[in-house]
């Protein structure tokens, strides 16, 4: 009897913890940080013949990420000018998100460019989503439409980062001058956290 009734608590604990798995992806969650205004500053990171001039759509106000439901991530940048207004050079808005699995650390590159007229390329709003991990996209560059004032706001699909139960995010402004593709922009404005990462978790 003391065997059955074992067997009938770890089964329950199981089944508990299968159902926990799949139903907390899609528990509503949020995460937040502010950054310090007029903080962005053009740092170099590869050697180029022009530095950008800092604009206000390089400073980032605030950060967030909200998982609304188990098909839709909401990721959001609050910036201090309006980064439709951008214009000479490409500007990167980009959130890094990471989580551990059991084959070891995962790691997915959410990137939103915007090209101005000047480049001559797809100008206008695109995004795409990197598997750093599997060194591949698994959203190659497409297009997207124009952002409200003052304000970077994307929706993604949890499950093209793996749907993790939780994970950290750090977000990042860039700026490339160069139109080289085969390599990250060339210099860094401003991140939120500066030195740290932010977690989204179901139960904060």
């Amino acid at each position: 009897m003391r065997i059955i009734n074992v067997i009938v608590v770890v089964a329950v604990v199981l089944a508990a913890l299968a159902a926990f798995i799949l139903l907390v992806p899609n528990v509503p969650a949020s995460s937040s940080i502010n950054d310090r205004i007029n903080d962005a500053v053009a740092v170099r990171i590869h050697e180029t013949g022009a530095d950008p001039l800092v604009q206000p759509y390089h400073d980032i106000v605030s950060a967030s990420v909200q998982r609304l439901n188990g098909k839709e991530l909401l990721l959001t940048l609050e910036l201090a000018g309006d980064p439709n207004f951008n214009t000479l050079y490409e500007t990167v808005y980009i959130w890094v998100i990471d989580y551990p699995t059991v084959t070891g650390n995962q790691r997915y590159t959410v990137i939103v460019p915007h090209f101005p007229p000047e480049l001559g390329l797809s100008t206008g709003w695109n995004i795409a989503i990197f598997d750093n991990r599997a060194e591949r996209y698994v959203v190659p560059l497409k297009s997207i439409g124009s952002m409200t004032e003052n304000k970077i706001e994307v929706n993604i699909d949890p499950d093209l980062i793996g749907n993790p139960l939780f994970f950290w995010w750090q977000s990042f402004v860039m700026v490339r001058v160069e139109p080289q593709f085969d390599r990250p922009p060339d210099f860094l404005m401003d991140s939120a956290p500066d030195n740290s990462t932010v977690l989204l978790w179901p139960f904060t």
